[in-house]
């Protein structure tokens, strides 16, 4: 979905411009507020923003947006094949 705009209601736009690309936090009149990292979960704010709307905005972000983890297998470490006789 390219250039998808989800609606919030409390007068903040989220927009992500790709799949992978972070979300910018806009506010109703269209400047950046903040930023959204869906890979870490991390909300990089930009602006002074009440903290009632803030928590609000970054619960909406954590429900739309969940966070990716990801999980690392470690890698098999390859045997010796040299056996002392």
């Amino acid at each position: 979905m390219a250039n998808a705009q989800h609606e919030n209601n409390d007068t903040y736009r989220l927009h992500r411009d790709k799949p992978d690309s972070p979300v910018a936090v806009l506010n109703q009149d269209g400047f950046f507020m903040a930023e959204y990292n869906p890979a870490t979960g991390a909300t990089a704010w930009h602006r002074v923003v009440p903290a009632t709307k803030r928590e609000s905005v970054e619960k909406r972000l954590a429900q739309q947006f969940p966070a990716i983890v990801e999980v690392s297998v470690p890698a098999n470490k390859p045997r010796s094949k040299s056996r002392k006789s």
